[in-house]
Order: C-alpha cells, then sequence, then structure tokens
C-alpha cells in the first residue's frame, strides 16, 4: 500500500509479508520519478517481466514490491497515475522521459505486433496446425464412412493375439484378430479389428482381443468394392477428433496471446512510462 501525501512532500509504503508488515517513508524531493524495472524470465529467458520503481535524484531505485509480474499494462496505468499526481516528467504522450529511462515507444498502433516470436507468424502457424486438423477430419470422416457403407457378412474367428507396437514415446498395444469370410463365393482372410488401426495400453487391447474366441462365428463388415478389406468392431473412435481439438486450442492460447500483446503495445501509446533494465547493482 502507498500513500501520497502531497501537503507533506512524503510518499508512505506499506509493505505485508508472510509474517510481519514493514512501512518505510520517501520523501518526494529525494525521488525524481517512478518507473518500470524490466526482467526476463521463462524457460529460455525470454519472457518481459516488470515491477514499478521509484528511480532517486541519487541515482538509486526503490522497488514497489520484491515481485515481478508480466502484466504490463496494470502496471504501467499505475506508474502513469503516480507520474501524473507527482508531476514527473513524461506524464502524458509526447513529454520526454527522465533521464536514465528508456521510454516505452510511442508509435502508433498498427494491427502487427511485435514481442513473442510464438504470434508473428500467423501464416505459417495456421498452415501446420491446418495440416493437422485435416489429418483429424480426414481419418474420422473415413471411420464414419466405413460404418455407414460397409457391408456385414458372416465370418469365423481363426486366432488371437495382441501385437506390441514401439515408438517415440514408448510402447503401445493394439488387438491382432485373424478371422475368415467369403464375398460371392470368395474366401478372404483379415486381421482388422477397428474401422481404423488403433494402438492404445495393454489393458485396452487385452479386452478388445478377449471379445473374439477361436471358433467363434460373429459378424465383419466388408468393403463392397474391395471384399478384402474388413473390420470387426462398428464402432466410431473420437480419437481422430484430437488432431483437430488439439489444433484449435493452440489456435485459441496463441489467439490469448496476440490479445495481450496488443494490450501491451496500446499500453506503451496510452501509458508513457519509462523503462529501465534490472541490474544487480541497483538491487537494494
Amino acid at each position: 500500500r502507498f500513500v501520497f501525501d502531497r501537503s507533506t512532500g512524503t510518499v508512505r509504503a506499506t509493505v505485508q509479508r508472510l509474517a510481519h508488515r514493514t512501512t518505510d517513508e520517501y520523501s518526494l524531493g529525494d525521488l525524481k520519478d517512478v518507473a518500470l524495472e524490466r526482467s526476463l524470465g521463462g524457460p529460455r529467458q525470454s519472457s518481459p517481466f516488470f515491477r514499478i520503481v521509484f528511480l532517486t535524484k541519487a541515482g538509486g531505485r526503490v522497488p514497489w514490491t520484491p515481485y515481478s509480474t508480466g502484466d504490463e499494462l496494470a502496471l504501467a496505468t499505475c506508474a502513469s497515475a503516480v507520474r501524473a499526481f507527482c508531476g514527473w516528467s513524461g506524464a502524458s504522450p509526447g513529454v520526454a522521459a527522465s533521464p536514465g529511462a528508456s521510454p516505452l515507444a510511442s508509435a502508433p498502433v498498427t494491427g502487427k505486433v511485435s514481442g513473442h516470436p510464438v504470434a508473428t507468424n500467423w501464416g505459417c502457424v495456421g498452415s501446420v496446425l491446418a495440416i493437422f486438423v485435416a489429418a483429424g477430419l480426414g481419418l474420422f470422416g473415413s471411420e464414419v464412412y466405413r460404418v455407414a457403407t460397409w457391408q456385414p457378412v458372416s465370418a469365423r474367428i481363426l486366432k488371437t493375439d495382441i501385437k506390441a507396437v514401439r515408438g517415440d514415446k514408448g510402447t503401445s498395444y493394439t488387438p491382432v484378430v485373424r478371422y475368415r469370410y467369403s464375398v460371392n463365393g470368395a474366401q478372404y482372410q483379415s486381421t482388422q479389428v477397428l474401422p481404423l488401426t488403433i494402438s492404445a495400453s495393454y489393458a485396452w487391447a487385452s479386452k478388445l482381443r478377449d471379445r473374439f474366441q477361436a471358433g467363434q462365428v460373429v459378424t465383419a463388415y466388408v468393403n463392397p468394392s474391395q471384399p478384402a478389406s474388413a473390420f470387426l468392431v462398428r464402432q466410431v473412435s473420437l480419437l481422430p477428433l484430437l488432431f483437430v481439438a488439439i489444433p484449435l486450442l493452440m489456435v485459441g492460447v496463441l489467439a490469448w496471446i496476440a490479445s495481450m500483446q496488443r494490450r501491451q503495445l496500446a499500453a506503451t501509446v496510452r501509458y508513457p512510462v519509462p523503462v529501465v533494465e534490472w541490474a544487480p547493482s541497483q538491487q537494494p
């Protein structure tokens, strides 16, 4: 909590910590400005974080809080109000910032956002995501088409097994059920269980395999135009839709990031506040 008293020319800062509360008082005559102190964080040390600091006439800094945040807009709004109240330079657009601080850019806002590279090339991002969406919709459409149009025939189970599928992310499993059926007097064999080939946990594969026993007579579903293709379980899996849902979720996240960047860019015009870089020598 900060209390600015123009009559006494002081500012009183009260900070509530976990176990105690501290109160410090500063003379406005010893302060020359308020600024945003910028530091870098995140996994690659590329995400900017900010906190409000007083700039003293002696060349030092007095941070308002030991913590930094990525919400530049909220901090700039607060700092701009303090600058206007105290009458420090740069309190309104067009006024130069205090010496020793770098003013935020005040160019007109355009539709382009500079900053985090993840949201700067929508054409490239959109193309990659469109590939996944198209693949997911294609697989799901193919699955629905097979369930709706392939014709039922009588089939006999020959044997059952489970196949391990090894990949970069580990081993998954798929049921293998060999069965024989005839179409127009011709004999065929197949091992396709589902409309699409899917592998998952061993428990899932085992449960699906156990639905069939050697010698059992079941119904298979055959491609009318290619009788050699068939499957046993007439159900639609929603797994291909993950190829659609995940890209759409990513689009939502990227749109939110771009929106936040535009807000931050707008803040540099509406609330021109000096920005100083974090430096160990300036820390209390």
